[in-house]
């Protein structure tokens, strides 16, 4: 994996299994790499120095910066979430209550909730005490891959392996119908800045536009040869 930027500096190299989430700082474009090894990296657009973070017993597999550019939060198969701050010191204990891999996670817009998506088919949503907020979200029937809140932070959209994109209210309960077009694992989703529209990302090597009804919007995307991430 090699990072770039304009600054004519060294390459950063290393083995890197899935990159699911980035945020910006307000005064430097940071980027966080998950490698297989269970490590938590940050780089700044410098590229001068990688800090590696340690604290995870398998996999991350999804990472993410809080709105304010303090915090990461990062998944992990080991079946925890973690936060950090930025030195790569553990934030508190792990929050637990995924019974599978924990594949996505985001920060709400005002940096006080997380959610995360889960092999368990579940998705739930956490204070930064690492407490569960209410019950599980079920509906899917199959992996949760990605979850994202919108802009306003009211309504969470996820992902699955079941094909199908669900909308969600704070409370778990799912808003309309399944969108449903894909025709595999729906890999990654998020809502654009006006919180009208989402996208999605899936194995069927399509990337898709949906309004908040569920209806596609246009034709998928062609053009990659695999799995959109």
């Amino acid at each position: 994996m090699r990072v770039f930027n304009l600054l004519p500096v060294r390459p950063l190299e290393g083995a890197l299994t899935t990159i699911q989430s980035v945020g910006d700082s307000q005064k430097a474009l940071m980027q966080v790499l998950a490698p297989l090894q269970g490590n938590l990296h940050r780089s700044r657009s410098c590229a001068r120095e990688c800090n590696c973070f340690r604290g995870h017993s398998a996999s991350v597999l999804s990472v993410a910066f809080s709105p304010d550019g303090q915090t990461i939060v990062s998944g992990s198969s080991d079946k925890t979430i973690r936060l950090w701050d930025l030195q790569g010191n553990p934030i508190g204990e792990p929050f637990r209550g995924h019974s599978a891999y924990v594949w996505s996670v985001a920060f709400s817009p005002d940096g006080q909730t997380i959610v995360s998506g889960s092999s368990d088919k579940t998705i739930r949503l956490w204070d930064l005490q690492g407490n569960p907020i209410g019950e599980p979200f079920r509906g899917h029937s199959d992996y949760v891959g990605s979850v994202a809140f919108s802009p306003d932070g009211q309504t969470i959209v996820s992902g699955s392996e079941d094909q199908t994109i669900r909308l969600w209210d704070l409370q778990g309960n799912p808003i309309g119908e399944p969108f449903r077009g894909h025709s595999d694992y729906v890999r990654s989703v998020a809502f654009s800045p006006d919180g009208q529209t989402i996208v999605s990302g899936s194995s069927d090597k399509t990337i898709r536009l949906w309004d908040l009804q569920g209806n596609p919007i246009g034709e998928p995307f062609r053009g990659h040869s695999a799995y959109v991430w």
